[in-house]
């Protein structure tokens, strides 16, 4: 599992921060509050933490200076698949799990198949979700912690790895045969008969892998030696230079002397030039002339010899013509098998094609079938669907929603009554002491009154009442108040197609109970695929003519073949069609070899024929062209005689040519023109030499001045020391293999002695490991016990040859040290575990070393970059990322 990149929006004091990742190293750097652990809490939370939550790890995600709900996505590589997830934080919280070629995944599913791909248990949080990978996530302020804690929480996959990689595998048996048995058999994978390591196995793939390292520690050593003489080569750059200056000026003074020497040289080789073409052309035409007579000789020796080998030539192709014909008639035998047996195949191929044929008519008609029952199937919900649809369009429109309305402005109307009937005041006078007038109009003794407005009642002189019917509001305004209500209730009950609210309660359920049967019925039209029946039933109808009539087509070929009379009667026939097919086949193969054999045998034989008789054809018209050649040489240039004379003159003539021309190079070697030409090219080259020489020494000097002011892209001596390092880690690991190798010679001998002894060896290879990353910093022999009793880890001791007598315990061992022994043994239980999640696993460092020192920072770089090469991803958060500089990681600044 390896992460490949992240986004985190609206996270604390994150706004909207992306970071891609190295597959192998990142260093994450930043000051103090620029959000490095809020970043490593990110990643944590969306992989283990459920998305829909109000925890306190939810609410502590929320941002106080951005808004939106805190979100965070993550690409990462798991089994083999590339995925995009994205979670986003809280009450209404989401989830989202995407990859290529598969169906995206929201929520719970997304959740589940997180945790499956993931290995860990689904929908955590709280506690539980923080405690996932705490062996992978070493937390500010934890790096310290015994890390055998963690082990014992992987202790089943740690266990289930151990032992796929051996470390319990002679424990498994009860049975000493059995367990015997297998030791012997492991023994026979590692050696040979003799008793030598086999080549594949990883005895001697380790010896190898030991050689490669000595061999790049010899390499990197060179390169710091080369590192070391820059210094020098940088002084001696200097002195060469004066030196080179001085030397050309002395140079160019003899150049032009030379120069001068050598013009009084050119002008006697001129004249020797001269002299020379005369000389070439005498000897040239002398030379034609002996030419001419070696051609003519050579011309008759060669008729002579062609003469010699034409005879044999004759018999040979008498004997190879014969020959030929032979190999022909086995090729046209061979032919005639080949196309009966062709014949053959095709008939089977025939019978095969027709056997095919009655099966797809047979599983076409089913299929018809099928279609048909699910037409039937259609039909009747689709009646039962129009049904419903026809007496829904018989109701009154009165829904659900309408009847509430309706409801409330019949509790209106209600209301409005009470107002009114609340609203009216009456007087009745019963008895009177005195005139009683109402608004100036008397009221005696048993008279009523209804006030519907304000009004003034007096009482004789002494007493005048004010009354204000319904505390002030108007008795008509109370009443009009009603009629709207009572109007816009009958206006509803008008438009709803109903004379009262009972009613329209009634047909309101009815309406809801026909909706939910229309539903259903449109869910079983849709279950059954009703929109593309017509569209499959017309296919397999094409499908079920087109395989009748194929079945047709070949069976009139075949009026002997009884068609089966069903689908399994059909297979079984196709099976033996199959059957006689292949027994055909092979036939046509065998023949076809037989054919190409004989097919080849009479190429070349009439091969050797052709070349044979071009052979003979070729000598003699080289016969025939040799003696047209000679006779036209004679005819061209003299007999004999003639041809001898001319000789004898050219002779002569190139006699004194030479004479003339030895006496002016006599002249010319007097003054000794290679000499001088040697010494004008020696003056030049040395001039050239001297200059390159300069610009050489000037380009060292540079060079080694640049690599002197700056250490370059790498540290040799690092590179040394991991060298060195890997050289231990492979040199151990081969002693380690040896070791083992021989223990299982040894057991393979003495099984019974030695059986408890391998149980010892349970957590050698997560020890080895440990060790492995141990020796990076503390050097070769540096090794962590790890003990596994009563079935759980414990009992971490370190051991450092070079420094302690003995193992110390990790709780007794200082800050740096403990973050140090920790670091290597987390790695090394990643390593082992990368097994189960495609060979890696991320480990992440929050500021986890900040007890140690400079020197052992170094250490460490070499640590993690060993872990990232057997295949961990390693991400490292720290406030100084200078300190990591050779850690060659992706640097990414917050």
């Amino acid at each position: 599992m390896r992460l490949l990149s992240a986004t985190v929006s609206n996270y604390r004091i994150h706004k909207d921060l992306k970071v891609t990742f190295d597959p192998h190293r990142t260093l994450i750097g930043g000051l103090n509050e620029t959000g490095k652990s809020t970043l490593a809490e990110a990643l944590h939370r969306v992989l283990f933490l459920r998305a829909k939550g109000n925890t306190s790890e939810h609410r502590a995600m929320v941002s106080t200076l951005h808004q939106g709900h805190p979100e965070v996505s993550l690409s990462f590589e798991g089994q083999g698949i590339v995925w995009q997830l994205t979670k986003r934080f809280g009450s209404s919280g989401t989830t989202t799990l995407t990859a290529t070629g598969r169906p995206t995944l929201t929520g719970e599913a997304a959740e589940t198949e997180l945790a499956r791909v993931l290995g860990v248990g689904c929908g955590l949080s709280g506690k539980d979700a923080r405690g996932q990978w705490a062996h992978l996530w070493i937390w500010q302020h934890q790096s310290a912690e015994d890390p055998t804690e963690h082990a014992n929480q992987q202790k089943d996959q740690l266990l289930h790895r151990l032992q796929t990689m051996g470390g319990a595998a002679a424990m498994q048996s009860a049975h000493d045969t059995l367990t015997a048995m297998r030791v012997a058999e492991r023994h026979e994978e590692i050696f040979t008969s003799q008793g030598k390591p086999k080549a594949s196995s990883d005895l001697a793939k380790a010896g190898a892998a030991a050689s490669a390292a000595l061999e790049a520690e010899a390499a990197a050593a060179a390169r710091v030696k080369t590192m070391e003489t820059e210094a020098a080569t940088w002084l001696d750059a200097g002195s060469e230079l004066t030196r080179l200056a001085r030397d050309l000026v002395q140079l160019r003074q003899q150049l032009a002397e030379a120069g001068r020497q050598q013009i009084l040289i050119r002008q006697q080789q001129e004249e020797a030039a001269r002299q020379a073409q005369a000389d070439l052309a005498a000897a040239a035409a002398l030379q034609d002339l002996e030419q001419r007579e070696s051609v003519l000789t050579g011309m008759r020796q060669e008729l002579a010899a062609l003469e010699t080998e034409l005879a044999p030539q004759h018999a040979g192709a008498t004997v190879l013509s014969t020959a030929s014909a032979e190999a022909q008639s086995a090729l046209s035998a061979a032919t005639r098998s080949f196309e009966q047996a062709s014949e053959a195949a095709q008939q089977a191929r025939h019978h095969q094609d027709l056997a095919q044929a009655w099966l797809a008519g047979h599983d076409t008609g089913a299929a018809l079938e099928r279609l048909t029952s699910r037409a039937a199937a259609v039909a009747a919900h689709r009646v039962n669907l129009a049904k419903v649809n026809q007496e829904l369009a018989a109701l009154p429109a009165m829904d659900t929603a309408a009847l509430a309305r309706l409801e409330k402005l019949a509790a209106a109307v209600q209301s409005a009554t009470a107002s009114l009937t609340a609203m009216a005041a009456g007087i009745e006078v019963l008895a009177a002491a005195g005139p009683v007038s109402l608004a100036g109009e008397p009221l005696p003794p048993g008279s009523q009154r209804i006030l519907t407005d304000e009004a003034e009642l007096s009482l004789g002189t002494d007493y005048q009442i004010r009354i204000r019917p319904g505390g002030g509001t108007s008795l008509a305004g109370a009443r009009e108040a009603q009629r709207l209500a009572r109007e816009q209730f009958d206006a509803a009950l008008t438009k709803g197609g109903v004379v009262s609210l009972e009613e329209a309660a009634a047909t309101a359920a009815r309406r809801t109970g026909l909706l939910a049967r229309q539903g259903v019925e449109a869910a079983s039209l849709s279950s059954l695929q009703a929109e593309s029946l017509p569209r499959e039933l017309e296919a397999a109808g094409g499908a079920r003519t087109a395989a009748m009539a194929e079945v047709a087509r070949r069976a009139a070929a075949f009026p002997e073949l009884v068609p089966p009379a069903s689908a399994e009667e059909a297979r079984e026939v196709l099976t033996a069609m199959k059957a006689a097919l292949a027994v055909a086949e092979r036939e046509v193969a065998r023949t076809r070899t037989l054919r190409e054999a004989a097919a080849g045998h009479a190429a070349k034989s009439a091969a050797a024929l052709q070349q044979h008789e071009a052979s003979l054809m070729e000598r003699l018209n080289r016969r025939t062209g040799l003696q047209a050649k000679l006779d036209y040489l004679i005819e061209t240039h003299g007999d004999d005689a003639a041809r001898a004379s001319a000789l004898a003159v050219a002779k002569e003539h190139r006699q004194t040519a030479a004479a003339v021309l030895a006496a002016t190079r006599k002249v010319l070697d007097d003054l000794q023109p290679e000499l001088n030409g040697r010494t004008l090219q020696r003056l030049q080259q040395s001039l050239e030499m001297a200059a390159a020489q300069q610009a050489a020494a000037e380009t060292r000097r540079a060079v080694a001045e640049d690599k002197l002011r700056s250490d370059g892209s790498t540290d040799p001596a690092a590179e040394l020391a991991l060298a060195r390092a890997r050289v231990a880690t492979a040199e151990d690991h081969l002693l380690r293999l040896t070791r083992h190798a021989s223990a299982i010679q040894l057991l393979h001998q003495t099984f019974a002695a030695e059986q408890q002894a391998m149980a010892d060896r349970f957590t050698a290879p997560l020890a080895d490991r440990i060790s492995g990353y141990l020796e990076c910093i503390y050097g070769p022999g540096a090794r962590a016990v790890v003990q596994f009793e009563k079935q759980a880890f414990a009992g971490l001791h370190l051991h450092r040859p070079q420094r302690d007598s003995g193992s110390l315990a990790f709780e007794i061992l200082s800050g740096g040290t403990r973050e140090q022994t920790a670091a290597a043994v987390r790695l090394a239980m990643a390593e082992v575990l990368a097994a189960g999640h495609d060979g890696t696993l991320p480990v992440l460092f929050d500021d986890a070393f900040t007890h140690s020192d400079p020197a052992r920072l170094a250490s460490l770089q070499n640590m993690l970059y060993l872990a990232a090469e057997r295949g961990l991803q390693i991400l490292l958060l720290t406030c100084n990322p200078g300190d990591y500089a050779g850690l060659g990681a992706r640097t990414v600044t917050l």
